[in-house]
């Protein structure tokens, strides 16, 4: 839950596009992967530029 409520309030500090309500589960994907400290694999480009998350497409 925390590593949740740091990304959304960074996406939002930022502008990323993961702030935005329609991007919740991609937002929870992204948490999950950055509280277990775990590169993500994805194509989807709202991962790109993420705050503290390491992304592979």
């Amino acid at each position: 839950m925390d590593a949740y409520a740091e990304l959304a309030a960074e996406c939002r500090r930022i502008g990323h596009g993961l702030q935005a309500r329609e991007h919740t589960g991609d937002r929870w994907v992204a948490a999950c992967a950055i509280a277990k400290r775990l590169d993500l694999l994805a194509g989807d480009a709202i991962y790109q530029g993420a705050p503290n998350l390491v992304v592979h497409s």
